[in-house]
């Protein structure tokens, strides 16, 4: 321009920023730091050699994600002279680890949490994923060794199993079916398929399905008339940890990833070059701004989940363990305020029957639509409800039957649900 002492004004600046499309965002992940030339050589020189000597299905990936399971969106709609109220973002956590195989196998989710024994948890027999605890919440070379063993134990089959370098994956374990492959340092962003979109996918249906909680417990303090001033993130916060890891599992979240999500996941990462990649819903929610959308996914992406020790930290890290081994069965946060659920009687168990026989026999069949999975699940259940409920009934109507809250997982959940979600 030929001027050397040019000072923009705001006004300025501004019309440059929207013609040029600029914006000013922060900055996540860890693709700053990235080997490019490093992810690029191991790709053209390691990875042929291991699917040389691994089949497809037998190539697993697999790495942690924190995640704030009561975080809501921070943004919303209201009058335009109104104040937006702000609360305290809900930051309790866990930590869980994903694995899954290039052909889109999923093992069990493993969670860790603070709480060894939250009161939740009392009575609970069964759990949907593998769950362990630490003062943190954070993957350890402990845990991550007990699964790794477990693992291998289950296994029938000779498996790869690519892993980050993370202080908590570096173990020395004498496995049989499990061979262990680190990918190069700082390369984790650009090839791992976890960060790829599998994790951000596990998150998504999470969130959408916690969402509609917060909305279902409010639709029904309206329907109630109730007088209570319970705002949208009071209601997240009475979301236990047991109802969360059913959301990340059972429901929405880690078994409605599709195996065409996880394959398109490792051809992002490189792993896959000569197909084409596949088409896969999209996991949206269509009622939420675009910006709103992305801060909430990312509220807890860079969320630590391992702690880089020295060998000091290590072995006073074990003294406290040991230490503090009681009190960490009990400890739970001070948000978490869960009520004790008992286990349903024969005439709970009975009612719940008659109600969902009372909506197959007014509803009838449900139109299915892409957009409606709730109609699929009430399908399947009214499917599931017609073929079985003469024998559930016989068996609760048995006057020496105990039903415990057991059975009732196994026969309803695993029984008619269980036909139609599996």
């Amino acid at each position: 321009m030929g001027k050397v002492d040019f000072k923009a004004t705001e006004g300025w600046f501004y019309r440059w920023k929207k013609r040029e499309n600029i914006c000013f965002q922060k900055m996540h992940g860890e693709q700053g730091d990235a080997d490019f030339t490093g992810a690029h050589f191991w790709l053209e020189n390691e990875w042929p050699s291991l699917i040389s000597e691994f089949s497809p299905s037998d190539v697993f990936n697999a790495d942690e994600t924190g995640l704030y399971f009561r975080a809501l969106p921070e943004h919303t709609y209201i009058l335009q002279n109104d104040k937006a109220k702000g609360t305290k973002s809900c930051k309790e956590r866990i930590t869980i680890l994903c694995c899954a195989s290039m052909t889109g196998e999923k093992k069990k989710l493993l969670v860790v949490g603070k709480s060894k024994q939250p009161r939740c948890f009392k009575g609970v027999k069964v759990l949907p994923v593998d769950y362990t605890a630490n003062k943190n919440a954070w993957m350890t070379q402990e845990i991550f060794s007990q699964w790794l063993i477990k693992w291998d134990n289950e296994l029938d089959r000779k498996i790869v199993l690519l892993i980050d370098n993370c202080t908590a994956h570096n173990v020395s374990l004498n496995l049989k079916n499990i061979k262990l492959v680190f990918l190069p340092a700082n390369t984790t962003s650009l090839i791992q398929p976890c960060d790829q979109g599998i994790i951000r996918t596990l998150k998504a249906y999470y969130r959408l399905k916690m969402r509609k909680r917060v909305i279902t417990l409010i639709d029904e303090m309206f329907e109630c008339e109730s007088t209570s001033t319970l705002k949208a993130n009071d209601l997240s916060k009475k979301i236990n940890i047991l109802e969360a890891l059913h959301f990340v599992t059972l429901c929405e979240a880690w078994n409605n990833i599709s195996d065409v999500t996880i394959r398109n996941c490792f051809r992002h990462g490189g792993f896959v070059k000569t197909e084409e990649e596949e088409e896969e819903e999209d996991d949206h929610s269509k009622d939420l701004a675009d910006k709103t959308y992305e801060d909430w996914m990312d509220i807890d992406r860079d969320l630590q989940t391992s702690e880089e020790y020295s060998e000091d930290q290590i072995c006073q890290s074990i003294i406290n363990e040991i230490t503090n081994n009681n009190d960490e069965e009990n400890d739970e946060s001070n948000e978490e305020v869960d009520v004790v659920v008992k286990p349903p009687s024969n005439k709970e168990v009975l009612e719940a029957l008659d109600v969902i026989r009372r909506a197959v026999h007014h509803r009838g069949a449900v139109p299915i639509s892409s957009d409606n999975r709730d109609s699929t699940v009430f399908n399947g259940v009214k499917t599931a409800y017609q073929q079985k409920l003469v024998r559930l009934k016989t068996r609760l109507n048995h006057k020496d039957t105990f039903f415990t809250k057991f059975d009732v997982f196994q026969l309803v959940v695993r029984g008619p649900l269980g036909n139609f979600t599996n």
